[in-house]
């Protein structure tokens, strides 16, 4: 790898980390304290990053929610764990599947949480199968 690969990577992993602060910036209630009372114009920068950040993460939502409704129509309908759909395994998977949406900007990756969540909903061994387990390997890749 040539030193211009190294570059473009490290510029690329600087948006990528850039762009993931922004979207989970909203919660972090005391970054925006610290910001809104200690920068001029805190107030104002807060705003605008807050503002940043929700369209950041609606997209990434609005591609998760397209991915999740092709996902499901390929679904056979007899084959959902309505079972599994109601318990605290499914509602863990459905949280880390949103807060990985959140925080990626590939679209690619998205897709495939989409399809990890709904393959994750038929019936099967999940003790062979673990969903959070591909999310997890998923989530730590670049693609």
């Amino acid at each position: 790898m040539d030193i211009e690969e190294n570059i473009t990577i490290g510029q690329n992993k600087l948006k990528e980390s850039i762009e993931n602060g922004l979207a989970t910036y909203p919660r972090l209630i005391a970054l925006r304290v610290l910001i809104s009372k200690l920068i001029p114009f805190g107030s104002y920068a807060d705003i605008v990053i807050s503002g940043i950040s929700s369209k950041i993460a609606a997209r990434r939502f609005s591609v998760f929610k397209k991915a999740l409704e092709n996902e499901i129509k390929l679904l056979d309908q007899e084959k959902i764990d309505k079972t599994y759909l109601e318990s605290e395994e499914f509602y863990d998977l459905l949280r880390k599947t949103l807060t990985a949406t959140e925080k990626t900007r590939e679209d690619e990756k998205i897709h495939l949480y989409a399809k990890i969540l709904v393959g994750a909903i038929e019936y099967q061994d999940r003790n062979e199968n673990y969903p959070e387990e591909y999310l997890g390997i998923l989530e730590n890749r670049d693609l």
